[in-house]
């Protein structure tokens, strides 16, 4: 029996190892990679999450001010005509042009400078009063 063996089973042993030895280090690249992206995506998906609670609680404090200042605008007109209702002598502030060019005069409303071009009149409450 020779010591060596045969040859040809020698070289084919040899490149049976160097191919399991080329998929094992392709096997090793590929689980570093995902591994790599995994930890990238968790850190991303993280970032998102703090990014959206961030939005859900100022979504969730907008709502509520929303709310709140529904409920009190609601309240004060509640209370307005109630207020309006029980007293006979409340006089209501109307707005009247005192201008000749009331209709040339529409930019003093959009600069905050209405009282140049309105006049406040006291009018009875029992009076109509257009809106």
């Amino acid at each position: 029996m020779d010591i060596l063996g045969n040859p040809n089973e020698i070289r084919d042993d040899w490149a049976a190892r160097e191919n399991i030895e080329i998929i094992c280090t392709s096997i090793k690249t590929v689980v570093e990679f995902l591994n790599r992206f995994h930890s990238s995506c968790r850190l991303r998906l993280a970032e998102l999450d703090n990014r959206l609670k961030r939005i859900e609680k100022s979504l969730d404090l907008m709502d509520a001010n929303l709310n709140y200042n529904v409920s009190v605008q609601g309240q004060l007109q509640s209370s307005n005509l109630t207020s309006n209702e029980t007293r006979s002598d409340t006089f209501v502030h109307q707005l009247t042009p005192c201008c000749s060019n009331f209709h040339s005069s529409q930019h003093y409303l959009s600069t905050g400078l209405a009282v140049r071009c309105f006049s406040v009149k006291d009018v009875d409450s029992t009076a109509s009063v257009p809106t």
